[in-house]
């Protein structure tokens, strides 16, 4: 199903322009059919960014995923949101059973500021935790990504 994103300056009256949200990552950026839901954004400096929901394909162990993406806009054309770049919450561990729920925040963290992401995690992948478990990424803006790491 598809997902809509529109960027709204407060500043400049008229007309919202949406654009489509499709995912970059494969199987996800081939089959419309799956759902996203549980929408969340948050600005960090001059960057925008989101998070989402999307139920696996079909059989797909991982159920449902959380992916986190940059969003391109610029006030001389608002009407052209871009996915720049997406990374699966969480990046740097195993994806084992559902992650539900994204929230975004952002933190003054120096120079650039930090996004602060949080889910519900189903994996069962944290001993003597209950499941489903809240977990929290605190990652500075820009990412830097050091080897072949996710981001």
């Amino acid at each position: 199903m598809e997902q809509r994103v529109a960027v709204i300056d407060v500043t400049v009256p008229g007309s919202i322009v949406s654009s489509e949200l499709v995912p970059l990552t494969p199987p996800y950026d081939g089959d419309r059919t799956l759902r996203q839901s549980r929408p969340a954004a948050t600005r960090v400096g001059d960057r925008i960014f989101v998070a989402w929901q999307t139920e696996g394909p079909l059989a797909d162990p991982l159920e449902s995923e959380l992916w986190v993406g940059e969003l391109g806009w610029s006030v001389t054309d608002p009407s052209a949101v871009t996915l720049l770049r997406e990374w699966p919450v969480p990046p740097d561990t195993p994806r084992v059973g559902d992650q539900e729920n994204p929230g975004l925040a952002a933190a003054p963290l120096f120079p650039g500021g930090a996004l602060i992401r949080v889910w519900e995690d189903d994996s069962r992948t944290l001993a003597g935790r209950p499941s489903p478990d809240v977990l929290l990424s605190f990652r500075p803006v820009p990412f830097l990504v050091l080897g072949d790491g996710g981001g």
